[in-house]
Formats: C-alpha cells, structure tokens, sequence
C-alpha cells in the first residue's frame, strides 16, 4: 500500500536545500574573489551591508566549529563606501579570526562587530570577550611580523596589512584601550551619507 504523499514537507525540504545551494554558492564565490590579487581592482561603491554579509559567509562556519557566539549589530542598507571589496574583506575577516582565536580560550566566547555612522563615515568595532592587551604587547601590534601567537600560528602580519589598507582607503584601524573588553576599531569615509526620510 502506497503511502500519501507530503507535499508540504516536500516543499520546505525543498526550499531549505535550495538555501543551502544558494548559500554555497555565495561561500565559494566569496572564496574565488578573496583567494585572487586585487592590486589592479578599481574602487568601487559598495553597499556596506553586503559587504559585511559576504565577509561574514566566510568566517561564521569557523565560529561554529569552536562554538563562539558572533553577534552582528545590523547595518543600515543606505550606507555605501569607496573600496576594493576583497581588501575591506581582508581587513574584516583578519579581524574577526583574531578576535575568534582571543574568545574561543575565554570561559564566556564571544564576538561582537559594533556599527556606527556620522554624516561622513562609518565606524566597524570587533569587539571579543578577552579582557584588552596589555600595554606593552598593545605599543607593537601593528608592527609587521610581530605576534603573540604560538610559532607556526600566526605570521605577525595581519593587523599590519590591514592597517596599510585602511590608509590606502582613506580609513584608520586602532585599538580601543579604553575598552572593558578588547575592542578594535576601523574608521572609514562613507561614499553615501546615511539618510532617513522624516
């Protein structure tokens, strides 16, 4: 005897694998554009939101994987800048590695990218449940080769290079010592104002 047939189930497994595919999809072309050189890129205006999500479709797998929360402040989708989109990439998913790697040895794992905007720019903050870094270590971070990562971790040249690209892009990365937990801060001009209708 045949049993009937779940048209509704059918549908929502449907739907979810056709997510998945999609989603594949955006990682794996996220991958192909992050993996080749952007030297001869022009620089495009970019809606920042989508920049942000297509960065975190490469990093959020890894948060999963060493179960560390990653907590996303929404992002306006009138915000637009100036950029080369796999350098801004770079930047943010450097940033989000290291603050994965401090958060994942912490008792709570935590990561927070904190959204701002002026009239002019736009403020990204990764902040992560470690407790800062201790000033004589905070003096050398963007010193190229520095780390303080096990030999064979890391190769001291992350923070660095993003710094060198935020300049390029008119933009400042900076540590926030100020800040209960470690914070760091990227600055950048916006492209487009943010505007509210009233």
């Amino acid at each position: 005897m045949l049993l009937p047939i779940d048209t509704d189930n059918i549908r929502k497994l449907s739907d979810r694998v056709l997510m998945t595919c999609a989603r594949i999809n955006r990682i794996i072309n996220g991958l192909i554009g992050f993996s080749r050189k952007s030297e001869e890129d022009p620089y495009l205006v970019v809606n920042l939101r989508q920049l942000v999500k297509d960065s975190l479709d490469l990093i959020e797998p890894h948060y999963r994987n060493n179960r560390v929360s990653l907590q996303v402040e929404p992002v306006d989708d009138a915000l637009a800048i100036r950029c080369k989109p796999v350098e801004i990439s770079q930047v943010l998913i450097n940033l989000l590695t290291n603050a994965l790697d401090a958060a994942k040895n912490q008792q709570d794992k935590w990561v927070c990218l904190q959204v701002a905007a002026t009239e002019t720019s736009v403020t990204l903050a990764v902040v992560d449940s470690g407790h800062g870094i201790p000033n004589e270590i905070a003096e050398q971070i963007f010193t190229p080769f520095f780390t303080t990562k096990p030999r064979g971790s890391g190769t001291g040249l992350g923070l660095s290079i993003s710094q060198r690209i935020l300049q390029k892009h008119g933009g400042t990365i900076e540590l926030d010592r100020s800040a209960p937990n470690t914070t760091f801060v990227i600055r950048l001009p916006l492209a487009q104002s943010l505007r509210r209708s009233a």
